[in-house]
């Protein structure tokens, strides 16, 4: 059975999204397409080309090699002790900061609203209101 999520609007561009919890227990808005294929363990050099990061149901940032990329040849690069892929598979979804085209936008409105704290925090700090 498929997990069931949140879906939304992005208040940015017209994209489904959907809201994926993460393990630290943050929602954070995904895209709605979804992505299948192997993980890739972590730390692996180098990185073949193709790959994906993103949030799995459960919260866990993966990244994987989708199914549509190349999977690198058998014997790999010369020098690399262990293949990149595990055999284990996810399915992923990015997050939608990534791939926003009105991303800019919120990234203003977070700096001008930290900005904004910083001089209440500063008006305090002197006695002031």
């Amino acid at each position: 059975m498929a997990e069931q999520l949140e879906r939304g609007k992005c208040r940015g561009c017209p994209a489904t999204i959907v809201w994926i919890q993460t393990t630290g227990g943050k929602a954070v808005p995904c895209d709605d397409v979804a992505f299948s294929g192997y993980v890739i363990r972590k730390g692996a050099k180098p990185i073949p080309k193709g790959w994906r990061q993103g949030y799995t149901v459960a919260g866990r940032v993966v990244r994987i090699l989708p199914d549509a990329a190349p999977r690198p040849p058998a014997p790999l690069l010369p020098g690399l002790e262990e293949p990149p892929l595990l055999e284990e598979r996810a399915t992923i979804r990015e997050t939608h900061f990534a791939t926003c085209p009105k991303r800019q936008r919120f990234r203003q409105v977070q700096e001008d609203r930290k900005r904004k704290a910083e001089e209440r925090q500063d008006r305090r700090d002197r006695g002031g209101r």
